[in-house]
């Protein structure tokens, strides 16, 4: 059996350190399809590290970062890695 979606959701704890662990996985990870991060106090912080491991992940599909407190700063991060995310909808 392969992880092909991971739903995090509502867990507050992961926080900007979570989404380092998750950023770093995310760099090496060929499986993951779908990643749930919606209300996990990602923030800006977290997004800079999730954005940077989108620049080399080939395979994830969906990410979800509703309700982060995500500001202008954290959607220039993720903004700058869509035009090199060719497989994220």
């Amino acid at each position: 059996t392969v992880l092909t979606e991971l739903r995090l959701g509502g867990n507050k704890r992961i926080g900007p350190a979570g989404a380092l662990a998750l950023a770093e996985m995310l760099k090496v990870n060929t499986m993951l399809r779908k990643l749930w991060l919606g209300g996990c106090g990602v923030g800006d912080k977290g997004v800079r590290h999730l954005a940077a491991a989108l620049r080399v992940n080939e395979t994830l599909e969906t990410l979800n970062l509703d309700i982060n407190g995500i500001t202008h700063l954290g959607a220039v991060e993720l903004a700058a890695a869509l035009p090199v995310k060719r497989t994220l909808r």
